[in-house]
């Protein structure tokens, strides 16, 4: 099978080499072993920057302008708010994974059997599902969450899933969606708020076409990595 590895967001992570070696011992040599071939593509940013993304030797690799990023970004995300718990740049950050996100979706051909889509600065636990188990029109994702909703670091999905998965960028900043409408939202934070997870959930939800059930959950999981190198256990 041809499969694509669609990376995003900061690189930060991918600076340590445990990190790295996840990478390349659980997703790309693993599905290399299994028989598949596999292109890499990488949709990131200048701030924090690292060299070490190249050691995959990505088919497309695209770095945008952080500073022109966020100032694109302002006046689509101006209406939303991230619960009170969060950073306070969260909600850029946020859209910078989207806008990645849709970017990398509209990359990636016809050709492709299968694509999972990563957040590069996380660490993979354990070998990636094996893309045969993976069936079309469906979404596939890790079993973890948070808050009820949708862990979207990890996704899997043929390539008209993946393009939908890219879509709630669009779906955020056109119409008018309110996300504050729902309590279910997010009832610890205040205002408009938009909460990664749960956002997920009611964007995938609100297209009808992609229900996350028990049979969609893969059983390769992931950890966040701090600019630090501080391990997140959830």
């Amino acid at each position: 099978m041809k499969i694509a590895l669609c990376y995003w967001g900061c690189i930060r992570g991918f600076k340590y080499d445990f990190v790295r070696e996840s990478h390349e011992k659980n997703v790309v040599n693993y599905l290399k072993s299994l028989g598949h071939s596999v292109d890499i593509f990488v949709e990131t940013y200048d701030k924090e920057y690292c060299k070490s993304v190249e050691l995959l030797k990505p088919k497309h690799l695209n770095i945008l302008s952080s500073d022109e990023y966020d100032d694109s970004l302002k006046p689509d995300i101006s209406r939303y708010t991230m619960p009170d718990y969060f950073a306070s740049d969260a909600k850029l950050n946020l859209f910078k994974c989207l806008v990645s996100r849709k970017n990398l979706s509209m990359i990636i051909d016809d050709s492709y059997d299968v694509c999972y889509t990563l957040d590069i600065g996380q660490e993979i636990q354990n070998n990636i599902d094996d893309p045969k188990n993976i069936e079309s029109e469906k979404l596939y994702i890790s079993n973890q969450s948070h808050n009820q909703g949708y862990m979207n670091r990890l996704v899997a999905g043929c390539i008209t899933s993946t393009k939908k998965f890219g879509g709630w960028f669009n779906y955020l900043t056109e119409g008018e969606v309110k996300y504050s409408s729902n309590k279910h939202q997010d009832e610890r934070g205040s205002g408009v708020n938009l909460h990664p997870e749960v956002g997920m959930k009611i964007y995938l939800n609100s297209v009808g076409e992609y229900p996350i059930e028990n049979g969609n959950l893969m059983s390769c999981r992931v950890r966040r990595v701090r600019a630090d190198g501080t391990v997140l256990t959830n």
